[in-house]
């Protein structure tokens, strides 16, 4: 195919000409070749292949490339076999834009701009042509600069960096960053040293040493490692870093070629060495501006470079010799596991070093016993009105919002009989600036450090959870998002080895099943080992149940009956001593009215699901209304499932009503029948309504 007709890419605003920089028109196809109307005859940095056959406004033009560089001082044995053909920069075949752009700016690099920039770095001139298509461009802000170009590990041209006469660094937009590397880094024998930047790279190749250089301290590792993939075994790779502590104690370069060097054995999985320059010079160029006086010495280049590789204190950096080095997934096998046995705050019920969720609509008493748990794990006696051998008495830390402090806690913990000087409530958080900010779960590391205090710490308290997620960023709603505050959770219980108990409020649905009243997503209960449930009791009233609806870890136990009721004459004598003393008899009166406490009735087998069944709305008949559909919908599903919108519809036709197809599944099917809905099994399946004992119909596959 013609070359002017092969595939091009027009000038625009953002790639304008190279050769005469308009903006429109001109033209540069895939292999390089421009076409160019804005301008004619010779141009600097460009080959003139005359005007286009067949259309003479065009003008054809080829950036005009120097000859290849190679070192003044070629290492002992730089005509070895190569194990794979020599590196050869991106340009040689199919071009990319960033080449073109490289090789224009190449073009524009004249002798003058070299030995100012040779001059400006204190390097050999001939250096200069150590790296591929070193430029030189005027910019309208920042003035006349000299330009990098960047490779990727196959060599291509993936950026262009430019240099200010101020020493100042900044990539062209749209850049990305790449590896400085040299033209025979392969062929060149000995170690292969990578230093940061290019004018430490320039300064290796005037020593006759093989360098490629990195981008950043840090940066430069995944086109290292492509780069060097084939590099034999017994050829060194060593990591050059800085001498440029700062006065915080940070080290970037120290760290950086640590980083570089730890990354890079992963990879090539062979080990990699690193140093700083000799003689606490600030950077591989800084040493050879201080050695390399005099140029024009044939061999002192060579000499120095044997020297500065004499005077490096090496590293060496392993590959990952055993599972437990190595990233990505993490594998044992079950005969390694280290059998464990669960601590119990309250032996099968409340356990140490692990989440436990109380749930219960507002009322049902969850505070209070709470605080009544607070109250015997203070004085170390057994808690529930069980019997059991207690711990020694320990620390309480509460985090309670919903009532008042002072009003309606304090009095609480006294009916409790709680060892006040043992419970730690949180407040806030006090800032730099001495003001007092909200404690949230956000802040999980200063609670943290406040348990460590603290010491001997039995009970964390978060009551309501909800309360306390601001500024976490977490939808409680979200699955993944909850297990990102449950598991920091757990682990702050594990390493106190206290329990952490958090409570949650009912929705304010009507489900029969106990797990699906918590609140937001399953996560709260999926993630914990022990599940409480708080009811007001549907068969006697005034008591209040708290029922077990999950455990591990131990066995099923039963659950509690107990009273919310104002303590004993004696209780009160004793809360009443424990008041001000200057209290007036109107005073105390007022505030021993509002002293509650929980009274323990004794234990129950009942099931937690059961008494949400009997309490929740789809169990309660009501004569005239469920009735008539109950007896219309057993009648229709007595052959088959039906899918459950024409079942609804059906319904609401024969028996003219308008109930909706969630109605008459909770409502009927589920609560009066004893159904369930089902669902195909097949990607986007339909759903049936079904009798006990019945399955949805199989997939036609129509």
């Amino acid at each position: 195919m013609p070359e002017h007709k092969r595939k091009r890419t027009e000038a625009n605003a953002h790639a304008p000409c190279l050769v005469c920089e308009a903006k429109r028109a001109c033209s540069i196809g895939e292999d390089g070749l421009i076409l160019c109307r804005g301008a004619k005859g010779e141009r600097p940095g460009f080959r003139y292949l005359g005007q286009a056959k067949g259309d003479p406004q065009w003008a054809q033009y080829r950036v005009d490339t120097a000859e290849p560089y190679r070192p003044p001082h070629p290492r002992p044995g730089a005509n070895r076999k190569l194990t794979r053909p020599a590196f050869k920069p991106s340009g040689s075949g199919t071009k990319t834009p960033w080449v073109i752009q490289a090789q224009k700016f190449q073009g524009e690099l004249t002798a003058e701009r070299k030995l100012s920039l040779a001059a400006h770095l204190r390097l050999p001139p001939e250096c200069i042509d150590a790296l591929f298509y070193v430029g030189s461009v005027k910019d309208r802000r920042e003035g006349e600069c000299w330009t990098f170009c960047e490779h990727d590990g196959d060599g291509e041209v993936i950026g262009i960096v430019r240099r200010r006469a101020d020493g100042r660094k900044r990539a062209i937009q749209g850049s990305n960053r790449g590896l400085n590397i040299t033209r025979y880094w392969e062929e060149t024998d000995g170690a292969i040293y990578v230093p940061e930047g290019a004018s430490c790279t320039m300064a290796l190749a005037a020593l006759g040493l093989a360098a490629v250089g990195r981008p950043s301290n840090t940066g430069g590792v995944a086109h290292l490692a492509k780069l060097f993939a084939e590099v034999p075994a017994d050829r060194d790779i060593v990591i050059l870093g800085e001498w440029d502590a700062k006065g915080d104690g940070e080290w970037p370069g120290l760290a950086g070629c640590k980083s570089v060097a730890t990354a890079l054995s992963r990879e090539l999985k062979r080990p990699v060495q690193w140093s700083l320059p000799p003689d606490r010079a600030k950077d591989v160029r800084a040493w050879v501006n201080i050695h390399l006086r005099d140029h024009a010495l044939a061999g002192a280049a060579l000499l120095l470079g044997q020297q500065f590789q004499a005077l490096l204190e090496l590293e060496t950096v392993d590959p990952p010799t055993s599972p437990e080095d190595e990233e990505g997934i993490v594998l044992r096998t079950a005969d390694q596991i280290e059998p464990g046995i669960y601590d119990w705050l309250v032996p099968d019920y409340l356990p140490k070093g692990d989440l436990v969720l109380l749930a219960g609509d507002g009322g049902s008493g969850k505070s209070l016993v709470t605080l009544d748990l607070v109250g015997a794990i203070t004085r170390g006696d057994p808690a529930f009105n069980l019997a059991y051998e207690a711990p020694p008495p320990q620390h309480c830390v509460l985090m309670v919002c919903e009532d008042d402090t002072s009003k309606v806690l304090y009095p609480r913990l006294l009916a409790a009989n709680v060892v006040l000087n043992r419970v730690h409530l949180v407040e806030g958080i006090r800032g730099k600036d001495r003001k007092m900010l909200p404690f949230s779960l956000a802040h999980i590391d200063l609670l943290d450090e406040c348990l460590a205090k603290i010491s001997d710490v039995g009970l964390v308290l978060i009551d309501p959870v909800a309360a306390y997620m601001g500024g976490t960023n977490v939808n409680p709603g979200r699955d993944e998002e909850v297990r990102t505050l449950t598991e920091p959770l757990r682990q702050l219980a594990w390493r106190h080895g206290c329990c952490l108990v958090m409570v949650k409020h009912f929705n304010k649905g009507d489900s029969p099943k106990a797990a699906s009243r918590i609140a937001d997503s399953a996560v709260w209960r999926n993630a914990t080992r022990a599940v409480y449930v708080f009811f007001k009791d549907d068969e006697v009233e005034g008591n209040r149940l708290m029922l077990q609806d999950k455990i591990q870890g131990a066995a099923p136990q039963n659950g509690f009956v107990y009273r919310i009721r104002s303590p004993s004459q004696d209780v009160l004598q004793s809360v009443s001593a424990d008041l001000p003393g200057d209290w007036s008899d109107q005073q105390r009166a007022k505030f021993l009215k509002q002293v509650t406490t929980v009274e323990w009735l004794g234990e129950t087998d009942r099931d937690s699901n059961q008494v949400c069944a009997a309490l929740s709305q789809f169990t309660q008949e009501i004569p005239g209304e469920t009735d008539g559909p109950a007896e219309f919908l057993r009648k229709y599903l007595a052959d088959a499932p039906s899918l459950s919108e024409s079942a609804a519809t059906a319904g609401n036709e024969s028996l003219t009503i308008n109930k909706s197809v969630k109605w008459w599944r909770d409502r009927i099917l589920k609560g009066r029948l004893g159904g369930f809905s089902a669902k195909e099994p097949r990607y986007q399946g339909r759903w049936y309504f079904c009798l006990p004992g019945q399955q949805p119909p199989e997939p036609t596959g129509d």
